[in-house]
């Protein structure tokens, strides 16, 4: 009886040992290796230094719900056609622009350069401080050093009386905006604002 036994269990040990080994992938190693490797490739990026915290209101709007979307009818201003837009907000930071349909100019429709429009609000390469010109360079500057030199610069062209000689361009403004630019201006005693369409040249050629 011991001796047919270990027979059977040779035997069963011989008979694995003995059939070919397959030289492939088995279907599900190959399945395992698919998964990880998705899941490398949706991991690219994912690196700590590019994480950020998310701060939500400390005190929140009373006509903000935590959560819900808010939409809002406002102008693109990527060119001096002013199309119209509706943003699309939650919790204090803008989603997505799409087009307003009662607008009479654009009817809904927004072009890709409205689309893209928020990449002046997150895009990571975006000038996140004001920039001054020192020694023939641009340096970054605080928002307080900036807003300083500037109400310096416009004192004393102010006080010279040399404000009259100093145009300020700008593209097309439509809505109030360019009344609240002249008004501005007026304040400095300098003359309404000159529109430059900066788009012509390109959509005359």
């Amino acid at each position: 009886m011991r001796r047919a036994r270990r027979s059977s269990f040779e035997e069963h040990f011989m008979s694995k040992a003995s059939e070919p080994k397959d030289k492939g992938v088995k279907r599900r190693d190959f399945l395992k290796i698919l998964g990880a490797s998705g899941a490398a490739v949706g991991t690219i990026g994912c690196s700590p230094e590019k994480a950020g915290k998310l701060i939500p209101y400390l005190v929140s709007p009373d006509q903000t719900v935590p959560g819900v979307s808010t939409y809002y009818a406002t102008t693109c201003r990527e060119c001096a056609a002013g199309c119209g837009v509706i943003a699309e907000t939650r919790d204090g930071r803008t989603l997505k622009l799409d087009g307003n349909p009662a607008h009479p100019l654009n009817r809904g429709a927004i072009c890709a350069r409205g689309q893209s429009a928020l990449q002046g609000l997150y895009n990571p390469d975006r000038l996140r401080t004001p920039m001054i010109r020192k020694n023939g360079a641009w340096q970054a500057a605080s928002w307080d050093d900036a807003l300083a030199l500037v109400s310096q610069k416009l004192g004393e062209a102010k006080s010279r009386n040399t404000a009259a000689d100093a145009v300020f361009l700008n593209q097309h403004e439509s809505g109030s905006f360019g009344v609240f630019v002249d008004q501005w201006l007026a304040a400095f005693g300098m003359k309404p604002h000159l529109s430059v369409d900066f788009e012509a040249d390109q959509a005359a050629m």
